[in-house]
């Protein structure tokens, strides 16, 4: 019932917040994201090493008001290529020679609200909302004894999609129609609240560079006024 309640609220919130948005630019990211793999158990084959991973996305931003500045909503996309297993009932990242391990395709969606601050020609934006971590078991290790079915229990029966982003960025125009975007980002899974494992099993935190796109003309008070 508590997570029923937590989808609802934070479904009612975007709802409510998303009227009047102008949509300013679209974004191609690509990132190197470290993972925490916690210690399952007391076993030593409870614990593999963390791992780093390289994902590619995209994202579109959108504000209020079509100035810079102020309030924004940020929704995103990345993919990941994932080796995972089951132990204890915890999905794991581990090494490929793991006889029950499975290629994994991971789709990670956004949804943050932010705050953003101009610095001169730099734009500066804090942010955070909920994301979805979607995972899907393709094949396993050759020869492997993995069971698909116990990754899908673990990533849905469990809800290991649920996951709180936090990120903070800086951009810069290079051209007319075009910024570079780099930050650092953090997820937070909530099913370490509710499993036996660690709170921080499944953290992300990573290092993102992004071109951005402009979708329309730049609004850019400071200059019109000068103009005038």
């Amino acid at each position: 019932m508590k997570r029923l309640l937590l989808i609802v609220f934070i479904t009612v919130v975007y709802t409510v917040s998303l009227f009047s948005l102008t949509w300013e630019t679209a974004d191609l990211t690509m990132s190197f994201n470290w993972q925490y793999n916690a210690q399952i158990g007391t076993e030593p084959e409870g614990k593999y090493p963390s791992v780093v991973k390289f994902t590619i996305g995209s994202s579109v931003f959108a504000d209020w008001d079509g100035t810079r500045g102020g309030l924004f909503f940020y929704p995103a996309g990345w993919f990941s290529w994932n080796i995972e297993d089951v132990y204890k009932g915890i999905a794991r990242p581990c090494p490929e020679e793991a006889i029950d391990s499975m290629k994994v395709l991971g789709l990670m969606l956004d949804a943050p609200l932010g705050y953003a601050f101009k610095a001169g020609n730099w734009d500066l934006g804090l942010q955070g909302g909920l994301s979805l971590y979607f995972r899907f078991p393709l094949w396993t290790a050759q020869e492997g004894t993995a069971e698909p079915a116990d990754l899908w229990k673990a990533y849905y029966g469990k809800a290991e999609f649920l996951y709180l982003n936090f990120s903070f960025w800086a951009s810069f125009p290079v051209a007319e129609k075009m910024d570079f975007l780099f930050g650092i980002r953090y997820y937070q899974p909530f099913s370490g609240f509710w499993t036996e494992v660690s709170a921080m099993h499944g953290v992300q935190t990573g290092l993102f560079g992004s071109v951005r796109f402009a979708l329309k003309p730049r609004n850019n008070p400071e200059k019109n006024n000068t103009a005038d």
